[in-house]
């Protein structure tokens, strides 16, 4: 990323975790003071709430740190971990996990000659696509599709969405606006961290890569399978849907 740019995306993106790092960690403090009434009165529903509360800040947090963690590693010299990964493989199981937490099907639509393989990171391609099933995401019956093709050894991952226009006289919200930040990192960021052509409008993502070479070896790392997913509340997808997916950690 050029220097300029690393530096617009930067400043916003600190100025953006000042202002909700201090509204988490007013909310934090309240939640806290709040848990030790409770738990002298023996509130256990009380208790549940200013858990889910406590823990939903911290996952606002998560998220600047995430993005911030994207704009430095993509102005750095030295690029993320890569590993091979199974394309249909990969998007089954973004597909499961957006389920798991989000509470809805992705349709994945797989190629039918059989698997394609990438070398890329795969939480960079996580949160790729998160940030735009978040910006994007309305109601539960959304129809969503994520889809992965090859042409002339170039591998494209994309994700379509229904359109999400606004209209140009409202202006945005704090929301939003950070939404839109996210996007903005995300395709600056992506090119460089993964080599990766990322392109995105109204109702698509496409992330373009090369088609790994496949060669035998013995020291090539396959991975058509998810060695994380949702079993960490620190996962990716808690990380950037649970807000808007009301998600509750303690029930």
């Amino acid at each position: 990323m050029d220097n300029e740019k690393f530096e617009e995306l930067r400043e916003k993106m600190l100025s953006l975790f000042f202002r909700e790092g201090n509204i988490a960690l007013f909310s934090i403090l309240s939640s806290c003071v709040e848990m030790n009434k409770n738990s002298e009165t023996n509130k256990y529903k009380d208790m549940q709430n200013m858990l889910n509360s406590v823990t939903n800040m911290c996952m606002m947090l998560a998220r600047d740190m995430e993005m911030l963690k994207l704009i430095e590693v993509s102005s750095a010299s030295e690029k993320v971990q890569r590993e091979i990964i199974g394309c249909n493989a990969f998007m089954e199981n973004f597909s499961k996990n957006c389920l798991k937490v989000l509470g809805i099907k992705i349709n994945v639509k797989k190629r039918r000659k059989g698997e394609i393989w990438i070398n890329s990171s795969r939480r960079v391609l996580e949160y790729a696509l998160l940030c735009f099933l978040r910006k994007n995401y309305k109601n539960k019956l959304e129809y969503i599709t994520l889809s992965c093709s090859k042409k002339d050894k170039k591998i494209t991952i994309k994700l379509l969405t229904e359109c999400n226009l606004k209209e140009e006289t409202d202006p945005l919200t704090d929301k939003e606006k950070s939404e839109q930040l996210f996007i903005d990192i995300i395709q600056n960021a992506v090119p460089y961290i993964i080599d990766a052509k990322c392109v995105v409008n109204e109702s698509e993502m496409k992330i373009t890569l090369d088609e790994a070479e496949m060669m035998n070896d013995g020291n090539i790392n396959l991975s058509d399978s998810d060695p994380t997913g949702t079993e960490s509340i620190f996962s990716s997808y808690h990380i950037m849907l649970s807000d808007i997916a009301e998600y509750s950690f303690f029930k």
